[in-house]
Order: structure tokens, then sequence, then C-alpha cells
């Protein structure tokens, strides 16, 4: 196993799905970022369940107001003329609500990979001269 920690909430990668129940009802895009949250991490203490809890919730809540839009559209006629649905901006206050979330647990977070090409370091030159 690899521990990885990130803020306060402490996240240990594992091979198979051990979800915990989230201990109150969701929807399936809230059940879904459960387990695949669950999949890959084991988020076990206080803090960071109720956090996931919060965003899965907030999953739910984002995927009723996508239905809403798509049903009413991006924009409603009002007395005062054509304007953008009330709930684009809830829309966007609820990502940017999961995704920090996310972000305070630490699941965004990999190993990061260095850009471009290798140093000279241990490379052997001397098997490139003959290539001319």
């Amino acid at each position: 196993m690899i521990k990885k920690t990130s803020g306060p909430a402490k996240l240990t990668l594992v091979t198979s799905s051990t979800a915990a129940s989230p201990g109150r009802k969701l929807g399936k895009p809230g059940a879904d970022l459960w387990r695949a949250v669950n999949a890959e991490y084991d988020v076990s203490d206080a803090g960071g369940v109720e956090l996931l809890r919060q965003a899965c919730e907030a999953s739910d809540r984002l995927a009723q107001i996508k239905t809403q839009v798509a049903r009413d559209g991006l924009t409603i006629n009002t007395k005062s003329g054509l304007r953008e649905h009330p709930l684009l901006k809830a829309e966007l206050g609820l990502r940017s609500f999961i995704t920090r979330t996310l972000v305070r647990l630490g699941i965004n977070t990999e190993a990061v990979q260095s850009v471009g090409r290798p140093g000279r370091k241990g490379l052997d030159y001397r098997a490139f001269e003959g290539d001319e």
C-alpha cells in the first residue's frame, strides 16, 4: 500500500474496492463518485469521510440542476427579456465546490513527472558517435 497525505486528510491507495457506506442515501451520480474514490483510496478519517460525503451530495444536486437546465434551456424569458438560466450560476458553484473538495482530500495529486528530455547524467553518448 502507498500512503498519500495532503492536508489533514490521510489517504491510502488501495488495490481492491473496499468502499464503506456513505451513511446517507445518495443518488446515482453521488454513489458513482463515492465508489470511484473508494475504489482507489481508503478515506478513513472522519473529516475526510464527511468531505467526500458532501462532494457526493453536491454531485447529486448538480445532476438535478443539469436536468432542469436541459429541460428549460440555457436562457429563459423574463419580463425584461431573454436572460441566462439562473441555475447556471448554481451549477458553476457546485462544480467548483466538488473540485475544491476533492483537492482538499488530496485525490487530485499524482506523482510529478519531469518534462523535457532526460539530462546528460548517466547517458553514454559514445554509443551515438557512429550513427552519422
